[in-house]
């Protein structure tokens, strides 16, 4: 019988044949995923030049005929660089996770190699999923977080901007929250810089969506609520959102309120508003597990949809010699044996940058002024 690492070892267990395994596994989280907002490109490098052209658009001057013309002001350039963060996961498989034990629904069959390669990376699969939906959730909060809660990256600071916010003092019965959704429309419109959008997506702390949909100036939107999720749903499938966590799958699910959980979206001065309850669990040094939300409590965050330029994401290759000077891909695995026999270490590892490169297009929403 050969043994379990020579097994391992075969060619079903390439660097190659795993690192594609990885990527095929099913993205079961992430309602930020779900938007389609980043653009996702892989990069042979660790870090990522971004070239920001600003292109100035002046009014001409009228002159006399036969004297001298105006000069043409040429578009602006400007190089940033921002490393890629560095996400491994590791994980080791001894002859005795697989002998004599038997498969998980099976009363007569036992695990195998193939079995357990695909258990252990279809959980890992998940934890890097996850990863990214945090990282994606600070990109578009103008600050990428590690799961310590140490900053990554602050969007606002390389880009040399100010975080807008609106007040939406949810608290106060006579705020007139359709002036609040209009000044939100206004500020991405005119941060987008030539970019083009389709709509605009408000993701709400639980806390913030309870108080929005119990004010009195939006309890009458919910008898507005076929005509509007019909709307957004023809936008959705306008921009290639078809479906999802959270999201109407078509226009003929989304029109009957009765049988949808209205936390999931409905359409409001031309706003789609989610309840967005993302969060995931780390575990620090001292053992002590804290739990992150994705959205900070009783904060919304505005974000333009259907855009071209503006969201994008990139993956540095992993951190191996097979793959030095590759170009990225989102998930890698691979199997390393042990010399004596005695365990095959299972290796994983994400290498992704999601970035805003208009943040100002970014808008906080509070529910208070005390959550600005």
């Amino acid at each position: 019988m050969p043994n379990i690492v020579d097994v391992f070892s075969g060619d079903a267990f390439s660097v190659k044949e795993l690192t594609d395994s990885i990527n095929l596994f099913p993205n079961q989280y992430g309602l930020i995923n779900a938007l389609n907002l980043f653009s996702h490109k892989g990069v042979a490098t660790t870090s990522v030049g971004v070239e920001i052209n600003k292109g100035v658009l002046n009014l001409i001057q009228s002159r006399p005929r036969g004297s001298q013309a105006n000069k043409n002001i040429r578009n602006k350039r400007e190089m940033r660089f921002f490393e890629i963060p560095h996400f491994p996961l590791d994980d080791t498989i001894r002859p005795s996770d697989i002998q004599n034990i038997r498969a998980f629904g099976s009363p007569d069959q036992t695990k195998t190699p193939e079995s357990e390669i695909a258990d252990r990376l279809g959980e890992m699969s998940k934890k890097h999923d996850i990863t990214h939906e945090y990282l994606n959730a600070g990109a578009i909060a103008g600050q990428i977080l590690d799961a310590d809660g140490s900053v990554l990256l602050d969007i606002f600071d390389e880009f040399g901007v100010s975080e807008n916010k609106v007040d939406f003092s949810l608290t106060t019965p006579t705020t007139k929250l359709t002036e609040k959704a209009q000044q939100v429309w206004g500020t991405i419109e005119d941060a987008l810089e030539g970019d083009t959008l389709e709509g605009v997506v408000a993701l709400c702390s639980p806390e913030f969506f309870k108080s929005l949909v119990s004010h009195a100036a939006v309890e009458t939107a919910f008898k507005e609520y076929r005509d509007s999720t019909v709307r957004m749903a023809n936008i959705l499938s306008q921009v290639g959102i078809t479906g999802g966590p959270g999201l109407p799958g078509s226009a003929e699910q989304a029109t009957d309120p009765m049988r949808r959980d209205v936390r999931k979206g409905f359409f409001w001065q031309d706003i789609w508003w989610i309840e967005y309850r993302g969060k995931a669990t780390f575990k620090q040094e001292d053992g002590d597990t804290v739990t992150r939300n994705f959205i900070a409590p009783n904060t919304c965050r505005f974000l333009p949809i259907g855009t071209q330029d503006t969201f994008r994401s990139y993956s540095a290759p992993a951190d191996w010699m097979e793959t030095v000077n590759t170009i990225g891909l989102p998930k890698y695995a691979k199997i390393v044996p042990d010399q004596g026999g005695r365990w095959v270490e299972l290796l994983s590892e994400s290498n992704p940058l999601p970035l805003c490169l208009r943040p100002k297009v970014l808008v906080k929403g509070a529910r208070t002024t005390g959550d600005m």
